[in-house]
């Protein structure tokens, strides 16, 4: 039952949205919760400590609207990321490019300056016989 549990909420927290809003929430009222859960005092006492330190913008409008807004950046961090690496690579490519072909040129001319010099030496060789 419990390990169901874990996994339902496992599943809702890797949802983009609901993770930021649930970090959000956490983020916010972690001094109340900690005392609701971890405090060593009668249930009544803690109840009403986390009732005094919590409100509805602390426990819903907040976490809505940061979780929200904290989504919609990684979105647009995310695309920006994508379009860096993008231009990243097509200077990479460009470079590679241009190299490949600075270095076909310079076999091209390596390769006739090669046989106008084996041109020559044939000549010679034939001269000498």
């Amino acid at each position: 039952m419990i390990q169901l549990i874990l996994d339902f909420l496992s599943g809702r927290v890797k949802n983009l949205w609901l993770g930021s809003i649930f970090f959000v929430f956490i983020a916010i009222n972690w001094q109340p919760l900690m005392y609701l859960f971890l405090a060593d005092k009668d249930l009544t006492i803690r109840f009403n400590y986390f009732d005094k330190e919590t409100d509805l913008y602390t426990l819903l409008l907040c976490p809505i609207l940061v979780g929200f807004a904290l989504s919609v950046a990684k979105l647009f961090i995310t695309l920006f990321h994508i379009k860096v690496c993008w231009w990243v690579t097509s200077q990479i490519n460009a470079a590679n490019i241009k190299e490949d072909t600075v270095k076909k040129y310079m076999v091209k001319q390596g390769e006739g300056w090669m046989n106008s010099d084996l041109a020559g030496w044939e000549v010679r060789m034939k001269k000498k016989k």
